[in-house]
C-alpha cells in the first residue's frame, strides 16, 4: 500500500481516539476513498505509543525546515481554493511567514500532505428546481421498472467538418538528422479556422432500430423541425411500431415544445414523453453522437461518409440503450 501520508495519519489517529477499532478505521478510511493495510494502521498506531508524534523520525540527513504552520498555511489555502498552483502557495507562504521556499519543495510538502493533481471533472450546472424533477423522474422509472421498449430517443447534434485527433506521434531524434522528415513533422501544426464549416445531424433511436439522419446546415425553426417529423421520425414509427404503441423522447428545446409542433404531434398520434429539463445524460442518443463523431475524426468529412457511417448504428441502437440502462443509477435494482 506504501507509506501513510500525514493526512492518513492524522484521520487513523483522529478516528481511534474516539473510540473507533481497526476495522472501524479501514471501513471509514475506504468510504473516503483512501486504501489503507490493516498491517499499516496497526503499525502506525504502535508507532505512535512510542514517539506520540505523527511525523517521521527524523534521520541523519539535513533538518527539514518545514514545521507544522507551513503544513496548515498549504491545507488551509488548497481547503480554500483546491485550483492554487504552487507559486500562488509560494506567495501565500511569503506572506504568512517571511520565508522564500521554493515551488520544488512546496510541491513536495503538498504531496507529502497527500494532495494530489489530477485532471478538472466538469458536469452540467443543474437549477434547483430541475434537480427535484429529475429525481422524481428517476424513482418512477424504478419503481415501474421501465425497460424503454417502446422509447424513440432523439436529439440534434453540430459536426465540425474540420477536425483532427488530441495527438500525434513523431520522432525527434529523425528530426535532428534528416531535413525530409523534419519537413513532414512540421505538420504537427494543424490548421484551425477561426470559425470552422459545421453541419448539423438529427435521428433518432430506440430498441428497434434507428430512424433516418437528416443532415442540414443553417437554424432549425419549428417550422423545419416539423418537416424533419414527417419525413424522418413518422415513416419510422410505420415501420418499427405498426401498432402506434410508442414514445417519442425530444429535449425541451424551445422549437420542440412550440404549439405549432405539439399539435402536430398530436394530430400525427406521436405520444411525447415529457423527461425532466437539463437532462442530457437521460437521453442515450448522447453516447451515439459521441461514436458517431469518433468514427468521422479522420480526414475531411464528406455527407456521405457521414451517411455510411450513420448506418452502423442500425445494429447497435439496442446495445446503447441497453448499456444506458444498465449504467444508470439505481437500474441494476429495477433490473
Amino acid at each position: 500500500m506504501g507509506k501513510l501520508n500525514l493526512s492518513v495519519r492524522g484521520r487513523i489517529l483522529k478516528y481511534r481516539e474516539t473510540g473507533k477499532s481497526v476495522e472501524d478505521i479501514l471501513c471509514i478510511l475506504k468510504s473516503e476513498g483512501i486504501n489503507v493495510s490493516r498491517s499499516g494502521v496497526y503499525r502506525f498506531l504502535k508507532k505512535f505509543q512510542r514517539t506520540k508524534t505523527i511525523q517521521d523520525s527524523v534521520g541523519r540527513g539535513r533538518k527539514s525546515r518545514f514545521t507544522l504552520q507551513h503544513m496548515n498555511i498549504i491545507d488551509r489555502a488548497l481547503n480554500e481554493n483546491n485550483e492554487r498552483t504552487s507559486v500562488d502557495l509560494q506567495k501565500i507562504l511569503k506572506t504568512e511567514t517571511g520565508e522564500d521556499i521554493s515551488t520544488p519543495s512546496i510541491k513536495r510538502l503538498r504531496r507529502k500532505l497527500g494532495w494530489v493533481k489530477t485532471k478538472a471533472r466538469y458536469c452540467q450546472l443543474i437549477r434547483k428546481e430541475n434537480q427535484a424533477s429529475r429525481l422524481d423522474f428517476a424513482l418512477w422509472c424504478i419503481r415501474n421498472g421501465e425497460s424503454f421498449n417502446d422509447v424513440i430517443f432523439s436529439d440534434e447534434s453540430t459536426i465540425e467538418l474540420d477536425c483532427h485527433a488530441n495527438m500525434v506521434f513523431w520522432k525527434p531524434h529523425l528530426a535532428r538528422s534528416n531535413d525530409v522528415y523534419a519537413d513532414s513533422v512540421r505538420k504537427i501544426l494543424k490548421p484551425k479556422p477561426k470559425h470552422p464549416a459545421k453541419l448539423h445531424v438529427w435521428a433518432g433511436i430506440s430498441k428497434r432500430g434507428k430512424t433516418n439522419i437528416c443532415i442540414f446546415d443553417g437554424i432549425m425553426n419549428a417550422d423545419f423541425y416539423k418537416t424533419i417529423i414527417d419525413e424522418a421520425l413518422l415513416p419510422f414509427i410505420k415501420d418499427a411500431f405498426p401498432d402506434g404503441k410508442c414514445r417519442f423522447q425530444q429535449d425541451n428545446d424551445p422549437k420542440h415544445t412550440s404549439k405549432k409542433i405539439q399539435q402536430h404531434l398530436r394530430e400525427s398520434c406521436v405520444n411525447w414523453w415529457r423527461t425532466p429539463a437539463e437532462s442530457p445524460d437521460l437521453n442515450p442518443i448522447e453516447n451515439v453522437w459521441h461514436e458517431l463523431k469518433h468514427h468521422l475524426r479522420k480526414g475531411w468529412w464528406r455527407q456521405q461518409q457521414l451517411e455510411n457511417n450513420w448506418s452502423w448504428v442500425q445494429g447497435s441502437s439496442q446495445d446503447f440503450i441497453e448499456h444506458w440502462v444498465m449504467g444508470s443509477p439505481g437500474a441494476q435494482d429495477t433490473a
